[in-house]
């Protein structure tokens, strides 16, 4: 997985691109993605690590389907 994958979610949307990977520093275990979605005015979603059923090379599919990805707050980077 790397930054710019595409997400895809489960009815086949492409919802938005990998921006960051948060992992847990003591095990190094991804806990989110931070997904970016938009041109001008970009939103961003923080995406649980368990929503993510299959990692390709440059597409990461999710569980959930497009409408409920899209209902998980706008997350604000703390950098």
């Amino acid at each position: 997985m790397q930054r710019g994958a595409q997400v895809i979610s489960q009815d086949e949307k492409h919802v938005g691109d990998v921006e960051q990977i948060v992992a847990n520093t003591e095990t190094h275990n991804i806990t989110h993605l931070v997904v970016g979605k938009g041109f001008l005015l970009k939103e961003h979603k923080l995406v649980p690590a368990f929503w993510i059923t299959k990692v390709g090379e440059d597409k990461v599919y999710l569980s959930v389907q497009a409408d409920l990805f899209d209902k998980l707050p706008d997350y604000q980077s703390e950098a």
